[in-house]
């Protein structure tokens, strides 16, 4: 489902903002959980398979928030953890976004060079868009 379809403007949408503003009257914590649930709805309508992935990132990048503000850490330990936290998502980005990639052109360079072959480049970070192009090696 992407923002600018029928389904999400004319259902998906105002069911959860109903949701937010119904419960966000009783309790904030009752709104905030219903908008994380329907986040998670949400990302599950593109690809459901990658759920459990984004919630061990949620979980890693909570547990990381949670030992730079509420654990008493020194200077160097801090800097660690963040560090730690920061190439973490880097990693889980690079490797979701680029692995398809490096392999596609490592195979038509070195093992098949005469046959160009198709690929799908993700657009951007988080949106569904893709470009499919031809790769030709050189």
């Amino acid at each position: 489902m992407l923002f600018n379809s029928w389904l999400f403007i004319f259902a998906f949408l105002p069911v959860v903002l109903t949701g937010y503003f119904v419960l966000g009257r009783r309790s904030n914590v009752a709104a905030v959980i219903w908008l994380a649930l329907a986040s998670l709805a949400f990302y599950s309508f593109s690809n459901w398979q990658f759920v459990l992935l984004l919630l061990a990132s949620i979980a890693f990048n909570y547990g990381t928030g949670y030992l730079l503000i509420e654990r008493k850490l020194n200077a160097p330990m801090r800097l660690a953890v963040l560090t730690a936290g920061v190439a973490g998502d880097l990693l889980v980005l690079g490797v979701f976004k680029y692995a398809g990639f490096v392999a596609l052109k490592l195979f038509n360079s070195y093992v098949i060079p005469d046959i160009p072959d198709g690929f799908m480049l993700l657009m951007g970070i988080s949106n569904g868009v893709y470009l499919s192009a031809k790769f030709v090696p050189d």
